[in-house]
């Protein structure tokens, strides 16, 4: 009996075993076939099945994740020191491109961020930094964002997360505002001070150009005194106001 054929059927039968390959792609995830070192196609949603060991399938997950960016010392236009971090919220939306930009993508957007925070915090002058860190966030957004996209990234939101000045500068700080609060109490000090001196006088032309006016107040403050309990109220009565 010749056995040539079932020896055959089974060692090709063994091969497909050996070489037989399945990877499953999620929906929140993106693949690329690879085959000989280069991209073949993007892997489909569901469970790829291929044969051979010279092809394989890599798979990223593209939800959203947070990347920061540590503390960064940076200057401002006016010469002070500064340090700067952002929260950066990013995604993989292009999984071909992720893989041909380079062996670690990630750190490039986390250079690229860097340096786009040096630059435009450069162009900024100390206060308008200080009263406004979202402007910063606006101006480097663009620009990380055209570097994401070479990458295959999408960044959906970056944020200024911490804005730290040094030990002497903070206390400076301080004390304008210190400075700025006590100036603002004083200002509404004046201004009731002001009303009040407005008020008596508006009450002196009042008594002046009504006479009666005076008598009226007067007996109304003895009326609230000697309606206290313990009170002994002692007034002259003045002239015209008991008639006989």
């Amino acid at each position: 009996m010749d056995l040539t054929f079932p020896i055959l059927l089974g060692l090709i039968l063994l091969t497909l075993v050996i070489t037989y390959r399945s990877v499953i792609v999620s929906e929140f995830e993106q693949g690329v076939v690879m085959a000989h070192g280069r991209i073949v196609r993007s892997a489909k949603t569901g469970r790829n099945r291929w044969f051979g060991w010279d092809t394989q399938v890599l798979v990223f997950d593209t939800r959203p994740s947070l990347n920061n960016v540590q503390l960064q010392e940076v200057l401002t236009s006016d010469g002070i020191t500064v340090k700067v971090s952002l929260a950066i919220v990013q995604r993989i939306a292009d999984a071909r491109r992720y893989v041909r930009s380079g062996s670690n993508p990630f750190d490039q957007l986390y250079s690229a961020a860097q340096l786009a925070l040096r630059d435009v915090v450069a162009g900024i002058e100390f206060d308008a930094l200080m009263s406004d860190r979202n402007t910063v966030s606006e101006l480097i957004l663009p620009r990380v964002r055209a570097e994401s996209e070479r990458l295959g990234f999408e960044v959906e939101s970056l944020n200024v997360k911490d804005l730290v000045v040094g030990g002497n500068l903070k206390r400076a700080l301080n004390d304008i505002i210190l400075a700025r609060a006590e100036a603002r109490a004083d200002l509404e000090r004046t201004r009731g001070k002001t009303a009040a001196v407005r008020s008596m006088v508006n009450a002196a032309k009042l008594v002046e150009q009504h006479p009666g006016f005076a008598q009226l107040q007067w007996i109304e403050a003895a009326k609230s005194a000697a309606e206290n309990d313990g009170n002994s109220l002692v007034l002259g009565v003045p002239q015209g106001v008991v008639t006989p």
